[in-house]
């Protein structure tokens, strides 16, 4: 009996001081999610869903003086004549294309056909850095020619092939630039749904012929997807990775930071990969490499010509050292080859910069996205393509 009661007193004592520690270093974030250690990917389930925890994020439904707005078939888009320097200045046309301050000022309309789109996420939108130091401004300002970016921060692949349909928009080259977490991204219907995030995007289905359907459009509203985490009944929440009734739980485990620090590494370790699927062989990045089929097929029937453009990130110099320095990009290239998929990398010539100087390609400040000599790299090693 003592020594049942002793090893029950150290039990006791054990979940307490685990509970105080966890506690202490546990850090609610800016969107009311609990994260230990303040990493974002380490959240602690139940999410939030109090209605004085809703947070927007970037995007809003009004069009007047904004430039990331809701859109009901992309997510969130460009406003038309949109603009906004809160963090560094974007301005957009008349069809929510991003051009310089010195376009929207003179109210320069978008061309219904450019020589080079275009298509991606914020490393081709150029975030981090004013238009002029984009690398699709710096590539037409070189070459002399039209470029029309139609690259939107957060964008998956799904997304920015999706813009370049729906935009009406033609051109005699389309670069769609690629980076490794586009690929995650075209598999989520939430954008950092596990981080907070109320932003709802499209989904590609693909049918065995390779046609496809989309799923959640019209997409749902910041607001309308955060009245549905009540309830969780709508067809989205089938389709967010890993998704189950402790996401939102009010069981009696959810009291306990300790308890929901378990149930949370175990749901993490479950459902999440843990190589990013650019790497990972499997139906994943099947899926994407349906995306740019798809992309190099409508391209095709448009009288364009179609190219993948994979961006490195500093994620990617990571995985080329785990790699013994090969370049990760290799399997995905393989892929494209296998389908006939034009495409372009930059590793060496990038990893050779990177290694020299970090800001000859990652914003010095920001440290993300690239920095303006980044972004002349990746505009200089195009434009060498482009002229052979």
């Amino acid at each position: 009996m003592k020594k049942f009661s002793y090893l029950l007193y150290l039990f006791i004592i054990t979940f307490v001081v685990a509970e105080v520690g966890i506690r202490f270093l546990t850090k609610t974030s800016a969107t009311h999610v609990d994260q230990f250690l303040g990493v974002k990917h380490r959240y602690l389930l139940p999410l939030p869903t109090a209605d004085a925890y809703f947070v927007e994020g970037k995007i809003g439904t009004e069009k007047a003086d904004k430039y990331r707005v809701y859109d009901d078939t992309l997510g969130w888009s460009h406003a038309p004549w949109g603009w906004d320097t809160a963090n560094f200045p974007c301005f957009a046309n008349d069809r929510g294309l991003r051009i310089t301050r010195a376009a929207w000022e003179d109210r320069v309309a978008a061309k219904n056909h450019y020589n080079i789109i275009t298509i991606g996420n914020s490393f081709t939108h150029g975030d981090a850095v004013d238009a002029e130091h984009s690398w699709p401004q710096i590539l037409a300002d070189s070459l002399n020619i039209a470029v029309g970016n139609l690259g939107v921060g957060g964008y998956g692949l799904q997304q920015a092939f999706m813009r370049l349909i729906h935009s009406g928009i033609s051109g005699d080259t389309v670069f769609f630039g690629a980076i490794w977490s586009d690929f995650e991204r075209a598999r989520e219907p939430v954008f950092s749904f596990y981080q907070g995030g109320n932003k709802t995007k499209p989904l590609l289905s693909f049918k065995e012929d390779d046609s496809w359907d989309y799923i959640n459009v019209p997409v749902l509203t910041p607001e309308a997807f955060y009245a549905e985490k009540k309830a969780h009944t709508h067809e989205i929440f089938d389709h967010i990775p890993g998704f189950n009734n402790r996401v939102f739980s009010t069981a009696i485990w959810t009291k306990s930071y300790l308890l929901r620090l378990l149930f949370s590494i175990r749901h993490q370790k479950k459902y999440f990969q843990p190589h990013p699927i650019y790497l990972t062989p499997g139906p994943d990045l099947n899926h994407c490499i349906k995306i740019f089929q798809a992309f190099h097929q409508y391209c095709l029937a448009n009288n364009m010509f179609p190219m993948v453009v994979l961006l490195d990130t500093e994620q990617n110099f990571v995985d080329a050292q785990n790699l013994q320095g090969s370049n990760p990009w290799t399997l995905v290239k393989e892929q494209l080859a296998a389908k006939g998929i034009p495409h372009v990398d930059f590793h060496a010539e990038l990893v050779k910069a990177y290694q020299k100087e970090r800001s000859n390609v990652i914003h010095p400040e920001e440290n993300l996205h690239y920095s303006e000599k980044g972004n002349a790299l990746v505009a200089q090693l195009l434009a060498a393509c482009s002229e052979k």
